[in-house]
């Protein structure tokens, strides 16, 4: 019974998934016609008859669909989550944007291939890169720390906490999967030392539980959110247009009572 359920469970988010990746598709589509309203002028009517036609043809069918005001908000949500969440990344590796788009890139590979969801992810790399790790060193040990946190039904942000803060005092926590050393060891030394015993212990147990029973599930969901983050992008993009149809309306309300 417990396997019908998730199958069930498994087939409506997939199909969610389908129909939001339509609807982004849709709305892609829907870019050139709002591109070419946003190129003629400030004054907004011309930009807002071409930029609503092509919102019409595509996002509101959607939105319809999908249960307007609620996905519009959960997107936005998770738009608005990601981007802060990067930008807290960005300051942690002092401003980087090459190495913090890496990092984001990381993120994304390794939600590919395990349970945890890239927003998880990125804020236990900045977590990391907050406690002093190099970008190298973060991208080395996330996915030991997606193993760890699997092994020991731990959350993402835990396991980076206590590897983290092994490399700055003692093993701590990390003793227990029988990783020791000394007070004296440099950051280097710490470093891997930890890699090797978390490898040793705890490798490729996030890999195994993605590719187990209902994991697969939990993959769809995550790709599920990833899709409604991007779809909330393209709304967050869509505001300033609506908003300036809106006072472009008044404008000419403005112009005619005037007259």
């Amino acid at each position: 019974q417990e396997l019908g359920t998730a199958k069930a469970k498994l087939a409506e988010v997939e199909k969610q998934v389908k129909d939001i990746a339509k609807a982004e598709h849709d709305a892609a589509t829907a870019a050139p016609k709002i591109g070419e309203g946003m190129q003629q002028g400030s004054k907004g009517v011309g930009i807002m008859k071409i930029a609503m036609e092509g919102l019409e043809s595509t996002i509101l069918p959607m939105l319809a669909l999908s249960e307007a005001v609620n996905l519009v908000k959960q997107s936005l949500d998770k738009f608005d989550d990601a981007q802060k969440q990067t930008a807290e990344l960005n300051r942690a590796l002092h401003g980087s944007a090459s190495a913090t788009e890496e990092l984001v890139q990381n993120a994304k590979a390794l939600e590919d291939v395990t349970l945890f969801n890239d927003d998880d992810i990125r804020h236990a790399e900045q977590m990391l890169a907050t406690m002093g790790m190099t970008k190298d060193q973060i991208k080395e040990l996330s996915p030991l720390i997606l193993d760890y946190a699997q092994a020991m039904n731990i959350d993402v942000a835990q396991a980076a906490e206590r590897v983290g803060k092994a490399m700055q005092q003692d093993a701590g926590e990390l003793q227990a999967l029988g990783i020791h050393f000394d007070q004296s060891a440099s950051k280097a030394e710490r470093f891997t030392i930890i890699q090797n015993g978390l490898a040793k212990a705890v490798g490729g147990s996030a890999k195994a539980a993605a590719d187990a029973g209902t994991g697969s599930l939990q993959k769809a969901q995550n790709k599920f959110d990833d899709i409604m983050e991007r779809f909330g992008a393209l709304i967050n993009r869509l505001i300033p247009i609506r908003s300036e149809e809106h006072t472009s309306e008044l404008q000419s309300r403005q112009y005619l009572v005037c007259r």
